[in-house]
């Protein structure tokens, strides 16, 4: 098809092809490595869809936009069909990628789904935790692994929603992967520490989630506040805690310095 002067087609774009499309950028902006690995991670696990956002090739031969898909297909090896304009007017480069992108959660809000702000963060931290990376915090879930997590947990739905009344203190994404991990060892316990976060009733001085709900509680209050990190550690280090009725003097965790410690898995009292 071809109008103006610029064609649109599908290609199938190899691995050669997308480093000579790479080769003739004259200028990009900066390339983000999260961005290409997340594509890469779709392609790999075959979850990669064409769409019709094209590879936009000007009159000259030089790619104005695709950089991160033809990044993505170099570092998996796997050619992908992608539809490719050809004979784009070079001055359209500066409209090329303004408009603001659809995240996992404008997706999740499309589909309906209630809470969807939550969800999204909360499926962010269901991935980094079963891909051993809690500790990446920077990095997201792209829309298509969120939904296929979302469609594999979908319990993760009622945590989120019995989770939302922890806001006033701390995040409530990362209280909503706490509870549903949780509540797949033992669900009354986990709905009873949630409780115990959110009211405070009913709990002694020593228990560990009111030692975690009087830190949180002063966290909101510092002008240094925990990290995510840290607060994720402080919710598994309570929770684990809680599990095994053990009763800490004190809940904290170090993320820096030379005595740094690493992060906390969720205990297993079958172990």
């Amino acid at each position: 098809m071809a109008q103006n002067g610029v064609t649109l087609n599908v290609e199938f774009v190899t691995v050669e092809k997308a480093q000579k499309f790479l080769d003739s950028m004259l200028t990009n902006r900066k390339i983000r490595q999260d961005k290409i690995s997340q594509f890469t991670d779709d392609m790999l696990n075959n979850r990669w869809m064409m769409n019709a956002a094209p590879i936009l090739i000007d009159r000259n031969g030089n790619m104005m936009d695709g950089a991160h898909r033809c990044g993505a297909i170099i570092r998996s090896g796997i050619g992908q069909k992608m539809v490719v304009a050809r004979g784009v007017d070079p001055a359209a480069r500066s409209t090329v990628d303004i408009g603001t992108k659809r995240t996992l959660g404008d997706e999740l809000r499309m589909c309906g789904e209630r809470n969807y702000k939550c969800l999204s963060a909360a499926l962010s931290w269901l991935w980094r935790h079963l891909n051993d990376r809690m500790m990446d915090v920077n990095t997201c879930v792209g829309t298509v692994e969120g939904l296929k997590i979302l469609e594999e947990h979908p319990d993760l739905r009622e945590s989120v929603s019995k989770s939302l009344a922890v806001a006033s203190i701390t995040s409530c994404s990362l209280v909503a992967l706490v509870h549903y991990i949780a509540s797949k060892t033992d669900e009354i316990m986990a709905d009873l520490f949630l409780d115990g976060l959110i009211t405070g009733l009913d709990c002694e001085p020593s228990d560990p989630v009111y030692k975690l709900r009087n830190r949180l509680i002063k966290n909101r209050a510092m002008k240094a506040k925990l990290s995510g990190n840290d607060v994720a550690a402080l919710l598994i280090k309570a929770w684990n805690a809680t599990l095994l009725g053990t009763k800490p003097k004190f809940l904290k965790h170090t993320s820096r310095g030379d005595v740094r410690e690493p992060f906390p898995r969720f205990a297993d009292p079958r172990v």
